[in-house]
């Protein structure tokens, strides 16, 4: 559910209808949040979706396929080359002082050792008298790279950061969208080599100054990073690892909405399955302090967590397995 750098106060209409899993989704925008079945999506990852500054649905990806609000598929709107299994797939992005053109950015799965790298499309959503229409397709920015990718606001305001992950690298690349388009990218070199497989959510604070990253199936590393990240230049700096001390990693997180706290699922280490929930308090910038913060606010033994993302409404959303909808966690 990639809406997370959209969440802001001038964009936080654009988030109000997600779409994600086997034609689940979730409408923000009335007062109360409610369940929307009407989607087509079938995501088993990474998903996205974007309404106008009405709050009003445009279209929905699973990262291979674009749907309009009616729910049709787009003209030449099959065929990008987001890989299905991919923690983060797909976000859809609108160009900075148009109207007119949406990018959608995806990424590839470890599985396929991320050839297909990170890629865009652009969506005229005025194309096909109205219904929207793929106008540019699956153009490369760089390869290979992992599943990890999020946006967030430049300081301007107005333009977008989408910073992405290499496959097998400690390399972040962070592409600036502008009402002229992508720029070069500015490469940071921090943290951890996330290996072969690299899944696992990128996210970045409401605030656009902190990046977190989870490593799934990650061992021997067995953490998650912080990160500083300067969102007037794109660099990202300064990482501090936390130890999970987890059977599997991690896969989701979220920060909170004022960016102080860190959300995390796990699996329990001592091989029963347990589920648990962790909060971290990052406000001190201090490793040592941080990792003394770790509190559970949450178990069980009957369903995995995984995706987490925070909504319009404050509250963060979490993907459980073997139900149909997100839970929430009020924050």
């Amino acid at each position: 559910m990639a809406v997370n750098g959209l969440a802001q106060n001038s964009d936080i209409k654009r988030t109000y209808h997600w779409y994600f899993g086997e034609k689940a989704g979730l409408d923000f925008s009335n007062n109360n949040v409610v369940k929307d079945t009407t989607s087509q999506i079938n995501a088993e990852e990474g998903c996205s979706s974007i309404s106008d500054t009405c709050g009003n649905l445009l279209f929905y990806s699973n990262g291979d396929t674009v749907w309009n609000s009616n729910h049709n598929v787009i003209l030449n709107g099959t065929g990008l080359l987001g890989c299905f299994s991919s923690t983060q797939a797909v976000i859809i992005v609108p160009q900075p002082a148009n109207d007119t053109l949406l990018y959608i950015f995806t990424t590839d799965c470890w599985e396929l050792n991320g050839v297909n790298g990170l890629r865009y499309s652009i969506l005229n959503i005025n194309g096909d008298n109205g219904n929207g229409e793929i106008i540019l397709k699956n153009q490369l920015l760089y390869q290979p790279c992992s599943e990890k990718m999020a946006i967030t606001h430049h300081a301007n305001g107005t333009d977008y950061w989408i910073v992405s992950h290499e496959h097998n690298s400690s390399q972040f690349f962070s592409y600036l969208l502008t009402s002229t388009g992508i720029t070069a990218p500015v490469v940071s070199i921090e943290g951890v080599n996330i290996g072969q497989f690299g899944d696992g959510q990128l996210t970045i604070s409401p605030n656009g100054n902190k990046i977190a990253t989870s490593y799934d199936l990650i061992s021997p590393y067995d953490t998650l990073e912080i990160y500083d990240f300067n969102n007037t230049n794109g660099i990202v700096s300064n990482p501090i690892s936390l130890q999970l001390d987890t059977l599997d990693g991690a896969y989701g997180l979220s920060f909170s909405p004022n960016g102080n706290i860190l959300y995390v699922p796990t699996l329990n280490a001592n091989g029963d399955l347990l589920t648990q929930l962790w909060q971290y308090d990052i406000s001190s910038n201090n490793q040592t302090t941080i990792q003394n913060s770790k509190i559970e606010i949450f178990n069980s033994l009957n369903h995995w967590l995984y995706s987490m993302q925070l909504g319009a409404d404050g509250r963060i959303y979490i993907s459980k397995e073997g139900t149909q909808f997100a839970d929430s966690l009020g924050v």
